[in-house]
């Protein structure tokens, strides 16, 4: 146990962090709603490589960028989507989350949710800073972490200190994105409902 108060400690970092990716417009070119999703391959956690194409060819899908198990916020979010898997299946819906854990951790994921989603692993985080959706946190918070036993580059296998913003994204079968959630303030999450409600009203045009 530390010595700190970790919530004010975190508080204060957290709200510094936010400000500045809010003013430089983070994640501000990542895809918007009414655009084609970029294609990608990316591996799940037995290194099979998986291909959004192969994925939309059987319908629908929602992609959710998640900073990794020991983050207490991508648990809570990975809990709703759990909770949402059914709502997903009887909409023909396919879930992906993508993280850039590997190896064990990324097997952990998707062990804790369900068999029935597909976990892809963003290798040093290549795909999140294509879309622009990846930022670095800075070496504050990165010292803070690791004092508190999250030490990011063993997590990650790489010491850039890059953390993909957390963002949910609906897309429907031809890959347009009908609902898109880009917030950097991590703590806020998509809702699963949301996202499967923008999928079921018709396209506009």
């Amino acid at each position: 146990m530390t010595k700190h108060d970790p919530d004010t400690i975190y508080d204060r970092l957290i709200g510094t962090l936010v400000a500045d990716l809010h003013r430089r417009r983070a994640g501000h070119d990542a895809p918007r709603e009414g655009s084609v999703f970029p294609a990608f391959r990316l591996p799940d956690e037995r290194g099979v490589l998986c291909d959004l194409s192969q994925v939309l060819a059987r319908g629908p899908v929602v992609i959710s960028f998640i900073r990794g198990q020991w983050c207490p916020y991508c648990q809570e979010e990975l809990a709703s989507w759990k909770n949402a898997i059914p709502a997903l299946q009887a909409a023909g819906t396919t879930l992906i989350c993508i993280t850039p854990e590997t190896g064990g951790a990324a097997k952990a994921i998707r062990s804790s949710v369900s068999p029935e989603f597909t976990l892809l692993c963003d290798v040093d985080h290549g795909l999140s800073l294509s879309l622009g959706l990846a930022f670095h946190l800075g070496q504050a918070f990165i010292d803070q972490y690791k004092a508190d036993g999250v030490d990011l580059a063993a997590i990650y296998g790489s010491a850039a200190g890059i953390l993909p913003i957390p963002a949910t994204f609906a897309l429907d079968r031809d890959g347009v994105v009908r609902a898109a959630h880009v917030e950097p303030d991590f703590r806020i999450r998509a809702k699963p409902d949301d996202m499967i409600r923008a999928l079921a009203v018709p396209a506009k045009g």
